[in-house]
C-alpha cells in the first residue's frame, strides 16, 4: 500500500508566440494519502518518521505525535492528504504568480489537503486548510 508521494513538479511557460514552453520552475513535494492511512490502520507517525526528517518534524508539529490534528490547529475539514512543499525555484518572470501556483499545487488532488511548508529560515511550517484559509491569507 502506497502512503506517502514523492512529487516533482515542473513549471512551464509559452513564449510570445506560444510556440515553445520553458521551465521557469520547480516544486519538491510529499503527499501523504492521510486518510487512506487512517482507514487502513496504518500510523502515520511510521509514514512520516520513514520518509524523512522534514515529515517527521510537520507530523510532530501537526498532531504532536498522535494520528489526529491538534486541537489548537482548528482543522475542522475532512483530509484527504497532506502536502509538504520542501523546496521550490521560480523564475523571476513568475515572481507575481506564485502565490496562485502554489494553490494550484497544493490544491492538485482535491481541495480536502491540508498545506504545510518551511519558510526558508527553519521556523515551525505554516499550515493552510482547504481554499478558505488561502482566501484568508490574501487579505
Amino acid at each position: 500500500m502506497i502512503t506517502s508521494v514523492i512529487l516533482v513538479i515542473g513549471i512551464e511557460c509559452y513564449d510570445e508566440h506560444c510556440a515553445d514552453s520553458y521551465l521557469v520552475g520547480n516544486l519538491a513535494m510529499d503527499q501523504i494519502l492521510w486518510n487512506d492511512a487512517l482507514a487502513d490502520g496504518v500510523s502515520l507517525f511510521e509514514i512520516c518518521d520513514n520518509d524523512s526528517q522534514g515529515l517527521h518534524e510537520a507530523h510532530v508539529i501537526l498532531t504532536n505525535s498522535h494520528d489526529t490534528f491538534r486541537p489548537d490547529l482548528r482543522i475542522k475539514e475532512d483530509t484527504n492528504h497532506v502536502m509538504f512543499l520542501y523546496g521550490a525555484v521560480f523564475h523571476p518572470v513568475i515572481h507575481p504568480f506564485r502565490q496562485g501556483i502554489l494553490d494550484a499545487a497544493f490544491n492538485l488532488f482535491g481541495k480536502e489537503s491540508v498545506a504545510l511548508m518551511w519558510p526558508r529560515y527553519q521556523r515551525p511550517p505554516r499550515i493552510r486548510t482547504g481554499r478558505t484559509r488561502l482566501q484568508e491569507d490574501r487579505r
